[in-house]
């Protein structure tokens, strides 16, 4: 373990260290003008973030449940995309109807989603003609109640049913 572990440093240590690094990163005035700059992409819509790459381009556990489910009972209907074929408004969707319906199925976990506005992306979705259903992992529980609720969902029909 390092000799300064768990030490505390005064205000006049953090600006001399500052200052030291100053030479070896960028400067106060060169970090000001990369600010400014980003701040006027942002605001003219220049800049977009990117999508991180996926490190893990095959589906999870809960997804490969979902997608088993649904070639059982919907066999062809949909398509695991969670590996970025498919890109819609930087959003990548879990699932993708490939028979022509605008339909969308994600799989928020429990964990990682946990605190979300699944109502924000559903918009989002529906702003691009796209409908969008959204389960979460603590529904594939209760497989008859989940059925109904994909039924349901198909039964509505996609925003547009063509591409």
């Amino acid at each position: 373990m390092g000799k300064n572990k768990g030490r505390k440093f005064g205000e006049d240590f953090r600006l001399m260290r500052q200052e030291m690094m100053l030479g070896t990163h960028h400067t106060l005035a060169s970090k000001e003008k990369m600010s400014q700059t980003m701040k006027r992409k942002i605001a003219d819509g220049e800049w977009y973030p990117t999508i991180p790459s996926n490190p893990f381009p095959k589906p999870n556990i809960a997804e490969l449940k979902l997608l088993n489910l649904l070639e059982q009972h919907f066999p062809g209907q949909y398509a695991y995309t969670g590996d970025g074929k498919i890109v819609i408004d930087h959003l990548v969707p879990d699932f993708t109807n490939c028979n022509g319906r605008k339909e969308v199925i994600e799989l928020y976990g429990d964990y990682w989603h946990r605190g979300e506005d699944e109502v924000k992306k559903v918009e989002r979705y529906a702003s691009f003609g796209f409908s969008c259903l959204v389960i979460w992992e603590c529904e594939m529980k209760a497989q008859s109640e989940l059925l109904d609720k994909i039924r349901a969902f198909r039964a509505q029909g996609g925003l547009a049913d063509a591409w």
